[in-house]
């Protein structure tokens, strides 16, 4: 190969490189906020699910706060909840603006096939209103049915209890047991934050 034919090749392939990554870029860029906006209506769409009786959802600086701080990783592990946590929470009042409860986006790192996110509605007294899923990617026919089966994730609504274990007060998916204990420790993970916060 000549000398003037590599470096026309090479200046050829660079040119289409750098022609392709701008392409990219701009392409990045005019979708970033179509899809940020689709999934901001996904998980509002998921915060009147779980809480059907809210009239709005409201964003407290001190309930963000409190979702990153020692206290709630303290209160996880002392409520033995691993593997688990609350990502985000915003408070759910009604029409007149009085705290009726939150809705949370909870995430656990142990699905069977990697991490799982819920959002819940967990009232004040402690009690769980709804369960959606934001992002599950489990097998089909088994994991899947915590989100294809609605009617698993009702026995979990109204319970007044401290918190939920699979084989106790909640009755796993068939064939799906990590799945069943992924969602559980998303929960707990939001029932020890409504604790927690509403005690304060």
């Amino acid at each position: 190969m000549k000398k003037s034919t590599f470096i026309k090749d090479t200046l050829a392939l660079t040119i289409i490189t750098v022609v392709a990554g701008l392409c990219l870029a701009f392409v990045n860029e005019i979708t970033k906020g179509p899809i940020a906006e689709a999934e901001q209506r996904a998980k509002t769409a998921a915060y009147y699910a779980v809480y059907a009786d809210a009239d709005m959802f409201n964003e407290s600086e001190e309930l963000t706060a409190y979702v990153k701080s020692g206290d709630y990783k303290k209160a996880l592990s002392s409520a033995g909840v691993k593997d688990a946590s609350v990502v985000e929470a915003f408070e759910a009042v009604d029409a007149s603006g009085n705290l009726i409860g939150y809705v949370m986006n909870a995430k656990s790192t142990k699905a069977f096939d990697g991490d799982l996110t819920i959002s819940i509605g967990v009232t004040t007294d402690g009690k769980i209103t709804g369960i959606e899923f934001i992002d599950i990617h489990e097998t089909a026919g088994m994991g899947m049915n915590a989100k294809d089966k609605p009617e698993w994730r009702t026995q979990f609504y109204g319970q007044d209890a401290e918190s939920f274990t699979v084989g106790e007060n909640i009755e796993g998916l068939s064939g799906a047991t990590i799945t069943s204990r992924a969602v559980t420790g998303a929960v707990n993970s939001a029932l020890v934050l409504a604790k927690g916060f509403g005690g304060k």
